[in-house]
């Protein structure tokens, strides 16, 4: 899926404070927002710590869930109590302890009680991990250590990157203020950093007062915005822009780009004025989390981005450009299998909708209006689970027992044999339908 994102620059320059402040102009929200206002920050200088004087909302947890408890194990799914689950929506992952004693609670209550014993034993696992890592680092807060041992990994993932950004000196300084304590995590607060030094106490991260600081500080190098774990143009620049496309990904935390794509927005602006632009700022190096369990560091940069329409008309529902975060993964989009992910951007910006239609467009509406008139429609006996297509191979499961276990639902499973290899899939599924099958034995 892909969505094209523009940066192209309007007739009327708008700078950046002007992109951060433009009000929604003959734009009535068709959704009132009735969550109370949260008291804005006081302004305080930059060697003015916010500590213990402001900090920032917290997201509510959602409440417990309380099962009953069972005279005996139940372990098939027809004898769970409705809504039952496993997971701990109420606990963090990394709340350790908590997580141990929530499991001992789940054993004791009969429900699926080996499942909670193979958590209680990774969870113990953790706690002896942490426990290590603490003793290394006596007095500190864990979000603290946790911290040092990251920045630790990004210092060695530099120094191996050649640290073209200068960046080493600052991680060396943040090491060093974290295990002295000058320096703590706290939530919804960070502190900026210029040529190794650190320039201001923690504070609300303001993204305006994150660019005014990195043009007066050389901010494209030798910059870092410490806490902040979270088409387009460089921000500011009136003509630096560039048509990019992205792969819609919904499991991506933050827009991903390439640094071709810099080159690019620069050779840009240099091709129609005569100038280089200014560069954007750097943030520092963000963790991007695989899902095989590894950590790739990336580049992380403010962007502006804006949105257009099938007529190649920015969308002037909603502010003209957004200033975001974007991380940039070294080379260009042209390898195969390397594509641009738009983050969380496009749904917190704009309505989106999809169509079981067997296409992979998304439909990206600013009003919460046109989706029956715009989003194709089809009949339920028409939708099917898509069929991987590439030439890679896919995951399979065997196929499903001739009968069902007691309590389990109908549940028509896909079979899909990369090449005609692996176990064939069957004529009729269990329960199911007859299966067309296509080239090489590969159930469709």
């Amino acid at each position: 899926m892909s969505a094209t994102y523009s940066a192209n620059a309007s007739s009327d320059r708008m700078d950046i404070d002007e992109s951060m402040k433009a009000s929604y102009a003959g734009y009535e929200s068709e959704e009132s927002d009735s969550s109370d206002e949260w008291p804005k920050p006081p302004k305080l200088p930059y060697d003015v710590s916010y500590v213990g004087k402001w900090a920032p909302p917290m997201r509510p947890r959602p409440e417990k869930k309380i099962w009953p408890t069972a005279e005996r194990p139940i372990t098939t799914r027809s004898e769970l109590p409705p809504g039952w689950t496993d997971n701990e929506d109420d606990l963090f992952e990394d709340e350790i302890e908590e997580q141990i004693e929530r499991c001992y609670e789940r054993i004791a209550q009969n429900i699926y009680p080996d499942i909670f014993k193979r958590k209680l034993q990774s969870y113990q696992q953790q706690k002896e991990e942490k426990d290590l890592k603490m003793m290394q680092y006596p007095g500190l807060s864990w979000e603290a250590v946790k911290r040092i041992e990251q920045l630790k990994n990004i210092g060695r993932w530099l120094e191996k990157e050649g640290d073209r950004h200068t960046l080493i000196p600052i991680v060396i300084e943040l090491i060093k203020q974290y295990k002295s304590k000058e320096l703590d995590v706290h939530p919804g607060l960070v502190t900026y950093w210029s040529d190794g030094k650190r320039i201001t106490e923690p504070r609300p991260y303001d993204r305006v007062e994150c660019l005014e600081l990195s043009r007066e500080h050389n901010g494209h190098r030798a910059f870092w915005v410490e806490g902040l774990y979270i088409a387009v143009r460089f921000p500011g620049e009136e003509a630096a822009v560039w048509n990019f496309r992205f792969r819609h990904d919904t499991g991506c935390d933050m827009m991903t780009m390439f640094e071709d794509d810099i080159d690019n927005l620069a050779n840009d602006h240099m091709a129609r004025y005569g100038v280089n632009p200014t560069r954007p700022p750097l943030l520092g190096v963000k963790g991007a989390f695989l899902a095989d369990g590894t950590t790739a560091w990336t580049y992380c940069r403010l962007m502006q981005v804006t949105m257009l329409d099938d007529d190649d008309n920015r969308m002037e529902q909603v502010d003209p450009w957004d200033v975001i975060e974007v991380q940039f993964l070294p080379g260009n989009s042209a390898q195969p299998g390397r594509s641009r992910l738009d983050g969380p951007w496009l749904r917190h910006k704009f309505y989106t909708a999809t169509s079981p239609k067997g296409t992979p467009n998304v439909y990206i509406f600013d009003k919460q209006t046109g989706f029956g008139r715009f989003v194709p429609k089809l009949a339920a006996d028409k939708r099917v689970a898509p069929a991987w297509q590439g030439a890679y191979p896919a995951v399979a499961l065997p196929p499903a027992p001739p009968k069902m276990a007691p309590g389990m639902k109908k549940v028509i499973p896909a079979f899909v044999i990369p090449g005609g290899s692996g176990v064939a899939a069957p004529k009729v599924m269990p329960g199911g339908r007859k299966v067309q099958a296509g080239p090489n034995n590969t159930a469709s």
